[in-house]
C-alpha cells in the first residue's frame, strides 16, 4: 500500500442477511514501473477510472449474527504480493479463519476480523501472505472506533505506530452506486453478486 495505493473510501450496504463491502482504493500499480504506466492508460480506458473498486461480503447466521465472509472473485488464495498475474479466486470462509484484533466500538469491547490486502492488485485474504514485508494497517476515520494498535507495534514509539495506520472514509452504498460514479466502457470483469448469494442476502434494508 505504499505510494498511493491505499484504501480511499469503504463504501457499506445493510441486507437483511449480511453487509456488503466495497473498498475504493486511490490506485492499482503493477510493481514494474513501466508495465504500470500502460496499465493505468488501460484502466483509464476500460473503466473509467485510475481507482480500484473490489468487494466481499459479510454473512449471517440463523441467529442475525456475522459468521462467514463470502470473497466473489476477490480472494487471494496463497498468492503474495510479487506475483506477476495474481489470482482472482472466489471463497467463503468462516470468520474463525480469520486472524483477528481487540478493539472498542463506543463503549463495546469485541473482536474483528482482521482482512488482508495480500496482492498488489488488492486481493483480500484471511491470513498476511506476506510476513516478510512491512505492513500498514488501514482503519475507518471514526471517533466511534478507538485507534487500534496491532500487535507487531504494540513495542514501537508513536511516530511509528502513526506512519503505519491509514485512515479512511466510510459511507453507506452498494457496489452498483460505486459503479456508477465512474464512466467506463465496464465496470467489472468479476461478478460480484451470484444468485445464492442474493438470495443470502436477502432484501437491502439501508
Amino acid at each position: 500500500l505504499r505510494g498511493q495505493n491505499g484504501i480511499k473510501h469503504v463504501f457499506v450496504a445493510e441486507y437483511a442477511g449480511g453487509l456488503e463491502v466495497t473498498v475504493v482504493f486511490w490506485d492499482e500499480d503493477r510493481p514494474n514501473p513501466v508495465t504500470d504506466i500502460f496499465y493505468d492508460m488501460f484502466r483509464g480506458l476500460i473503466f473509467g477510472r485510475w481507482e480500484d473498486v473490489e468487494t466481499f461480503f459479510v454473512l449471517l447466521d440463523d441467529a442475525g449474527v456475522p459468521s462467514e465472509i463470502e470473497f466473489a472473485g476477490t480472494y487471494c488464495g496463497d498468492s503474495k504480493f510479487w506475483a506477476r498475474v495474481p489470482q482472482h479466486l472466489s471463497a467463503r470462509l468462516k470468520l474463525s479463519e480469520f486472524d483477528s484484533v481487540a478493539l472498542t466500538v463506543g463503549l463495546a469491547p469485541c473482536r474483528a476480523p482482521l482482512v488482508w490486502i495480500n496482492t498488489w492488485n488488492h486481493a483480500f485474504g484471511e491470513k498476511n501472505n506476506n510476513t516478510e514485508m512491512e505492513m500498514m494497517y488501514c482503519l475507518p476515520r471514526s471517533d466511534a472506533v478507538d485507534k487500534v494498535v496491532p500487535p507487531q507495534l504494540s513495542s514501537a514509539d508513536a511516530a511509528t505506530v502513526a506512519s503505519a495506520l491509514w485512515p479512511y472514509d466510510v459511507s453507506v452504498g452498494d457496489r452498483n452506486q460505486v459503479d456508477a460514479l465512474y464512466r467506463g466502457l465496464v465496470t467489472t470483469f468479476c461478478k460480484t453478486h451470484s444468485k445464492e448469494l442474493k438470495a443470502r442476502l436477502g432484501d437491502r434494508v439501508m
